[in-house]
C-alpha cells in the first residue's frame, strides 16, 4: 500500500501546558518556547517528523503551529515539520500556504503541513465562519490550497472568499512542486475520496479505529486515485501514547489527563462520559499505544506490517507535564521505541521472505463513501 517503501516515524504534539514539579501550571508562553526545545529534541532523539496540532483552547495553547514550526526549522537541520492538523476550513488558503512556504524558505523544504476541518468548533466561532458550512468549506479551501500549490497564477471564483484573477502567492516555498501536503481524516470515507481527488497525501487518524478499518480507508483511497486519474500519494497514520515503566503507571498517567480533557469538552458539547472501560479498550485493541517501551514498539511493529504506511506519526504531547517528563518521552520514543519498531519489521519481513504478512487486515470491502462520519480527532 506504500508509495515509498520506507517507513518514517514521527512524533507530533497537541501542546499540552507545561507543569511545576509542585503540578502548578506555567503559562502559555512558557509552553510554547518549550515546544521549540520539543521540536529540537525530536531530532536530537532520531524521530523523522515533528507536527503540532492548531487548537484555541484554554487546555492546548497552539493556534499558531506555523509559527512554532518556524522556531523548530531554526534549531534543526534534519527533521520534517509537521500540524496534526491545519485548520484550513477557517483559515484563508492562500494567506496559509504564505506562511508554511516561508517556513519551507527556513527549513530548508523540510515543511508538511497536514490540512484538516476540525473536530473542535472553536475556530468556527472565533473567526466568524457558520459551521453549518462546515464541509463545503473546507472543499472550497481545500480546492484553492491545491491551486496554490502549483505556484503559479490563481484563478479561483468561490463562495467564501473574493475571486482571484492570475494575482500569486508568494513567496514560492523551497520544495519543488510545491510544499508537500497531507490531509488529515478521522473517520470519513467522504473525507477519504476528497484526499485522493486533490491528489494529497493520506494521514489517517488511528484514535477509535482498527487496523482492518483504516486498511480499508486505504483501498478505498487507492481506488478513488485511479478513478480520478491521480498519481499514487502517501499514506500515513497517527495514534496517541504515553510511556512507563509499567503497563499500570502508563495507563493510570495517560487516563487521568484524557479525563480532564474531555470531561471538559464534553461539558461544552454535552457528550456522554468517556469511562475508563472506552479508554482501556482503545488501548488494548485500537490505536492507542499506552504502556511501555516495548510493548509499544511490538504494538507498532503489527500496525506497520499490517498497513506498511509511508509515515507513523505517535502523539506523544496532550498531557500537562512538566519539562522533564515532555523531553522523557521524547526521548523514549525516538531513541527506545522507533529503532526497536524497525527492528521487529526488519526482522518480520525478513522471516517472511521480503513483505510480512498483514496481521489483522480482512478482505471485506472499502467503505463505501455514502454519508459524512463525524471525524475522529482534530481531522479533515
Amino acid at each position: 500500500m506504500s508509495l515509498t517503501g520506507t517507513t518514517l516515524f514521527g512524533l507530533q504534539t497537541f501542546g499540552g501546558g507545561l507543569l511545576t514539579v509542585d503540578g502548578e501550571e506555567l503559562g502559555d508562553a512558557l509552553t510554547q518556547a518549550h515546544l521549540v526545545t520539543e521540536g529540537a529534541a525530536a531530532e536530537a532523539a532520531g524521530a523523522d517528523a515533528f507536527g503540532v496540532g492548531e487548537h484555541h483552547r484554554a487546555e492546548l495553547p497552539t493556534s499558531a503551529p506555523d509559527v512554532i514550526l518556524a522556531g523548530v526549522a531554526a534549531r534543526t537541520e534534519r527533521i520534517l515539520l509537521t500540524t496534526a492538523v491545519t485548520v484550513l476550513s477557517t483559515d484563508d488558503p492562500v494567506r496559509a500556504y504564505e506562511r508554511y512556504a516561508t517556513v519551507d524558505g527556513i527549513s530548508g523544504g523540510r515543511v508538511q503541513p497536514v490540512l484538516g476541518r476540525a473536530s473542535f468548533t472553536e475556530p468556527f466561532l472565533l473567526f466568524g465562519f457558520d459551521l453549518a458550512h462546515y464541509n463545503e468549506l473546507f472543499e472550497e479551501k481545500l480546492a484553492l490550497w491545491t491551486q496554490a500549490k502549483r505556484e503559479g497564477a490563481l484563478r479561483f471564483n468561490g463562495v467564501h472568499r473574493a475571486a482571484l484573477n492570475g494575482e500569486r502567492a508568494f513567496p514560492a516555498s523551497a520544495t519543488p512542486g510545491g510544499i508537500v501536503t497531507w490531509v488529515g481524516v478521522g473517520g470519513s470515507p467522504e473525507s477519504v475520496v476528497r484526499a485522493a481527488k486533490y491528489n494529497a497525501n493520506l494521514m489517517m487518524a488511528g484514535l477509535g479505529q482498527t487496523p482492518d478499518r483504516i486498511q480499508r480507508y486505504f483501498q478505498l483511497f487507492r481506488a478513488a486515485e485511479k478513478e480520478f486519474g491521480q498519481r499514487p500519494a502517501m499514506l500515513g497514520m497517527t495514534s496517541n501514547g504515553f510511556l512507563a515503566d509499567t503497563m499500570e503507571e502508563a495507563r493510570d498517567r495517560a487516563w487521568e489527563t484524557n479525563r480532564r480533557l474531555m470531561e471538559s469538552v464534553a461539558r461544552e458539547r454535552g457528550w456522554g462520559e468517556r469511562t475508563r472501560e472506552h479508554f482501556e479498550a482503545d488501548a488494548e485493541t485500537g490505536f492507542s499505544l499506552v504502556g511501555t517501551p516495548e510493548w509499544a514498539a511490538q504494538r507498532i511493529a503489527e500496525h506497520v506490517l499490517a498497513l506498511d504506511v509511508d509515515r507513523y506519526d505517535v502523539n506523544y504531547g496532550n498531557m500537562t507535564a512538566t519539562r522533564e517528563e515532555k523531553l522523557e518521552q521524547i526521548r523514549l520514543w525516538g531513541e527506545v521505541v522507533f529503532p526497536r519498531v524497525r527492528e521487529l519489521v526488519a526482522e518480520a519481513r525478513a522471516t517472511a521472505g521480503g513483505d510480512a504478512a498483514p496481521s489483522g487486515v480482512s478482505d471485506s470491502p472499502a467503505p463505501e463513501a455514502t454519508g459524512d462520519v463525524a471525524p475522529s480527532g482534530q481531522q479533515a
